[in-house]
């Protein structure tokens, strides 16, 4: 195994080497298996990261998501990432969706304009008041096609739902007109005692 591994692994789960070694928090945006029932879009969550890296090694980086060892390891970085994480906008930002290039994202943060929320709350004289009339209607037609696919994903869960009770009920009606088979009597019938008739001539 490559010595500059071990001494970045060794680095990595030793809490008492520092030395050399430099960390950040940071948020990466992940995606969830939800959607957004207004908007249609899936719903994005920020995840607490960190990086950590070890002096004269650019090859291993650990970047993973942050455990409370690795918070209580690196106390000062976390509490930077604290406090600029107080500072930033709420909402989803406008990297996660690809019908905005990277010009149009940077016109729009010029303006103070860094989520998704922000962008559909314009006006459509707003918009052009601020020249982003392009990035107004990618994030209009966006939402719309969004809330469209929702729209019918729905559709289609109510329809498989319907489905599934009518084969219900015809499995139901089905059962019930079968013929019913006669119940077998369960009663034994009484054993006639045969009984011997003597002749006189026995007598």
């Amino acid at each position: 195994m490559d010595s500059d591994f071990l001494t970045f692994k060794n680095v990595i789960e030793n809490a008492s080497v520092e030395k050399d070694t430099f960390a950040r928090f940071y948020d990466r945006s992940v995606k969830t298996n939800e959607i957004n029932p207004k908007t249609g879009v899936p719903v994005f969550k920020d995840v607490c990261f960190v990086e950590i890296r070890i002096k004269n090694n650019n090859t291993d980086i650990y970047d993973q998501p942050a455990s409370e060892e690795k918070k209580a390891r690196f106390p000062a970085e976390y509490r930077q990432y604290l406090q600029e994480k107080e500072t930033r906008p709420s909402g989803t930002a406008l990297e996660n969706f690809s019908f905005l290039t990277a010009s149009q994202i940077n016109t729009l943060k010029f303006y103070h304009i860094d989520t998704l929320e922000k962008l559909s709350a314009l006006t459509a004289e707003q918009a052009s008041d601020l020249d982003i009339v392009n990035e107004y209607h990618a994030a209009q037609n966006f939402l719309a096609g969004a809330k469209k696919q929702f729209e019918v994903a729905k559709w289609q869960e109510k329809v498989t739902l319907l489905n599934q009770k009518i084969q219900e009920l015809e499995a139901a009606l089905k059962a019930a007109q079968q013929p019913k088979r006669p119940l077998k009597n369960t009663h034994k019938r009484p054993v006639r005692k045969k009984t011997t008739r003597l002749k006189k001539g026995n007598i």
